[in-house]
């Protein structure tokens, strides 16, 4: 059996070496998440990316790695309006990270602001991409249904937590928050 989701980017380095794994992977794995380092190796490298990226692909950016792969994009846009021109460059998917976090797809856009501010610490978001990659897959969710669940699970976690989360403390908030929810 082959493997068909895979998570590419946390700390994977920013470098040549990666951005030819991650067109691998790309190449040959349906489901790919890509985050960090992953969209990083593509800087001025574009094109490149966007020739992979399909409804079966997701990319999480943050504001700053988004402007890196998408410099002509301004800044001064709403971040709404920068996850519509991503779609109209590409029928992919899209979560762009934030204080309210936007998923993008097809020209749909789900906005979660389930959130909170301690999701602000470093690892945070690798954890958000590894709960998307659980819960994707064939027989499983769509891209952007898991994309959708995975940040509303993510906020949920932290804002139970409270104040001093740090990236693992979500990673042992999962199970009691798939619990609420099945409640």
């Amino acid at each position: 059996k082959t493997t068909s989701v895979a998570l590419v980017g946390p700390g994977a380095g920013s470098n040549s070496k990666t951005m030819k794994f991650t067109e691998e992977i790309l190449k040959h794995i349906k489901y790919v998440i890509l985050d960090a380092d992953a969209l990083n190796s593509f800087q001025h490298k574009t094109k490149k990316l966007i020739k992979y990226l399909d409804k079966y692909k997701l990319i999480t950016p943050h504001k700053a790695e988004f402007h890196r792969l998408f410099p002509k994009i301004k800044k001064s846009l709403e971040n709404k309006e920068k996850v519509f021109k991503f779609l109209k460059l590409c029928k992919s998917n899209i979560l762009l990270k934030g204080n309210t976090t936007l998923i993008g797809s097809n020209k749909k856009i789900i906005k979660n602001s389930h959130s909170s501010s301690e999701l602000a610490v470093i690892g945070s978001g690798d954890v958000l991409a590894g709960i998307i990659a659980s819960l994707v897959g064939d027989n499983k969710m769509s891209m952007i249904e898991a994309a959708a669940a995975g940040a509303w699970l993510h906020g949920d976690i932290a804002k139970k937590y409270g104040r001093g989360l740090i990236s693992e403390d979500l990673i042992k908030g999962i199970p009691s928050a798939l619990k609420r929810l099945k409640k």
